[in-house]
């Protein structure tokens, strides 16, 4: 094992350590959400930011968006005023009554041809039946990411 998988296995192992379940596969993605959205989620953007990035953490019928704790610094000093680190943050999506990612397509043939790459829509059902939805911008191709999302519910 190099040293990219011995990074994973660490967090591989750490990971079920902390939620019992172990991940097979991980997808970076990034996540961008309203301001409600986000806080029903109970998750927050960081400072300055209109996207959340993360790791859509996959286990054998179970999924997780986790994004890791960061430090901001600027020339090696941290800002004080206002600026704090990013906190670590992740959603169990076994909170939902249903999770339904589908490959964004465009509504005319320009965006069709040019328009969203690597791009979900990701759709939440809340245990009183209300949807909630997020827009996902993955690293991978976005068919396949939506088809492992899909297969844990």
């Amino acid at each position: 094992m190099g040293p990219v998988n011995n990074t994973q296995k660490e967090f591989f192992d750490d990971f079920e350590k902390r939620t019992g379940l172990r991940p097979e596969s991980l997808e970076l993605a990034s996540l961008e959400a309203s301001p409600s959205t986000l806080s029903q989620l109970e998750l927050q953007y960081p400072i300055g930011q209109t996207q959340l990035w993360g790791l859509f953490v996959f286990c054998e019928k179970h999924l997780f968006f986790f994004s890791h704790a960061a430090d901001y610094t600027i020339c090696g000093f941290k800002p004080s005023d206002g600026f704090e680190s990013q906190k670590e943050q992740m959603l169990d999506f076994a909170r939902f009554k249903n999770v339904r990612a589908q490959v964004r397509s465009g509504k005319n043939f320009f965006t069709r041809l040019f328009g969203p790459v690597n791009q979900l829509d990701l759709v939440l059902t809340l245990e009183d039946g209300k949807q909630i939805s997020c827009l996902l911008k993955t690293t991978g191709k976005a068919a396949l990411v939506a088809e492992k999302i899909n297969s844990c519910f």
